[in-house]
């Protein structure tokens, strides 16, 4: 088994050192930005066309791919529920059409003027909780999986489930795999929905199938929306798809 801890949850006075070292309105990796500000007032909510056209407009320069899709007629951007953010929406970015769609994940603050594009960058995390405020095991559990929702490769295949019978398993097994099928649903029962234990910071346990390995997160949640997600591997290579 392999266990990975990933701490991305920078304080205060790490992040003042971080923006000092690279600032947020210019800076941009060859993925997509770090974060990208536009000056231009608007007033919009999300999800609308206006949204969509100020998103577009603050990131042309930095995420061109991204800026011509937020254009497109198709692209959809669905909000995600994080009660806990203060000043941030988290949206769900999905094209449709098109032969190889992209996803993505970005955090927008004052109607699409800054956008900080999530998806591939848990390290991105910490641009986006100040003024955050988790004050139950409710909302612990539902910023843990925005976070590894948002956060992931889009890259790899990926789900997050709450048992062994959401994975999604090869439709037509061989015999081999089909015995391991039946096997990996005997001897982990274990697997739940996302579940909160202590009382700020929380650790919420959650589960996922990743690029094809069963996957445990236990996602450290403090009270100013900080996160450490330490990930253990405790299956590898299931009998599913590719691109799961």
């Amino acid at each position: 088994m392999q266990t990975i801890t990933r701490r991305l949850g920078l304080r205060p006075a790490m992040l003042v050192l971080a923006i000092g070292l690279m600032p947020l309105a210019a800076c941009a990796a060859p993925d997509g930005p770090t974060s990208t500000t536009s000056s231009t007032p608007h007033t919009t909510t999300a999800g609308d066309p206006d949204m969509k056209d100020q998103m577009a407009t603050t990131l042309e320069d930095t995420s061109p791919t991204i800026a011509d899709a937020l254009r497109a007629d198709t692209t959809q951007v669905m909000p995600v529920g994080a009660a806990a953010l203060a000043d941030w929406q988290v949206v769900d970015v999905l094209p449709r059409g098109g032969g190889h769609p992209q996803r993505w994940f970005m955090a927008v603050k004052d109607e699409g003027h800054e956008v900080v594009v999530l998806s591939g960058f848990p390290q991105r995390w910490a641009q986006i909780t100040e003024g955050a405020s988790v004050t139950s095991a409710a909302q612990a559990e539902e910023l843990a999986g925005v976070y590894a929702d948002a956060t992931r490769d889009m890259r790899t295949g990926y789900s997050r489930i709450d048992s062994v019978d959401d994975i999604r398993f090869l439709p037509s097994p061989s015999e081999e795999e089909a015995t391991r099928i039946e096997t990996l649903r005997r001897e982990h029962d274990e697997v739940a929905a996302a579940s909160a234990s202590g009382d700020g910071p929380w650790t919420v346990r959650l589960w996922t199938v990743t690029d094809g390995d069963l996957v445990r997160h236990d996602v450290e949640v403090a009270t100013d929306g900080a996160i450490t997600d330490t990930i253990e591997v405790v299956e590898e290579d299931l009998p599913v798809p590719q691109t799961l």
